[in-house]
């Protein structure tokens, strides 16, 4: 039997609106049931315009492999009906969500967007309580401004200084209209780094930072032991997962 097909497999999504089309994902599960996280968790890992699944540098592949076997948590790399229709990518996206929901019990979830999908992920997280945290790569200010007064969850942005495709001053505008305190949001600017990332990615600081940022969205200790995933207490102590469970 195939491991990876075990834990990485391909869906569609059907969205409830006019447009007769469905999303396509790739859906990621920790190997061993026993890793899953209790409650469930997913990493929403969104594509740029230009669609496919792998995101800047391919980090999108290297995060979700990372983050459903190392963490417990599941992950999904999606990518759009139709790609720069910003309302019915939103659309696809809370499908996503309610997908998710609806066949895993999932409540908690992190939204990724690369690109034009970092104002997508914006816009989808507005009023939405299943989402935890978001992470912006290069993200685009059109359609993204207004609604990024109206978030509540933290928010990390990140943008690399010499993009060519979109400026580094998008993210820097996007964080100063950002009303969440100072410590639910961060801005990180690569020096020198493009619209893909490729020194952080490289390099492997970004992929770092994000995982750091997801696990304390959704409330989970970095360390392991023993193959069980470890969750943060109120008294902000570790516990492990058969601790979380008494």
């Amino acid at each position: 039997m195939n491991s990876r097909i075990d834990i990485e497999k391909q869906e569609n999504i059907k969205v409830p609106d006019v447009i007769d089309h469905t999303v396509p994902i790739i859906f990621h599960r920790p190997k061993q049931p026993i890793q899953v996280r209790s409650p469930p968790s997913a990493i929403l890992l969104i594509s740029g315009a230009g669609g496919r699944v792998t995101g800047p540098t391919s980090l999108y592949t290297t995060l979700a492999e990372k983050i459903t076997q190392n963490f417990g948590c599941y992950a999904v790399r999606m990518d759009f009906r139709m790609p720069v229709m910003m309302d019915l990518c939103v659309h696809d996206v809370t499908a996503t969500i309610n997908w998710l929901e609806n066949n895993y019990g999932i409540k908690d979830n992190i939204l990724i967007g690369w690109s034009f999908c970092g104002a997508v992920v914006i816009r989808a997280a507005v009023n939405e309580k299943r989402v935890l945290g978001l992470v912006t790569i290069a993200s685009q200010t059109a359609g993204a401004l207004k609604e990024v007064s109206r978030l509540t969850q933290p928010i990390l942005f990140i943008h690399g200084t010499k993009d060519t495709t979109l400026n580094s001053y998008c993210s820097e505008c996007l964080y100063a209209h950002a009303t969440v305190p100072e410590d639910r949001k961060e801005l990180l600017l690569l020096q020198g780094d493009d619209h893909c990332l490729s020194n952080g990615v490289l390099f492997g600081d970004i992929e770092s930072k994000i995982i750091d940022f997801c696990l304390k969205g959704l409330n989970i200790s970095k360390k392991q032991e023993d193959g069980k995933v470890g969750k943060v207490g109120k008294d902000g102590k570790e516990q492990q997962k058969d601790d979380v469970k008494k």
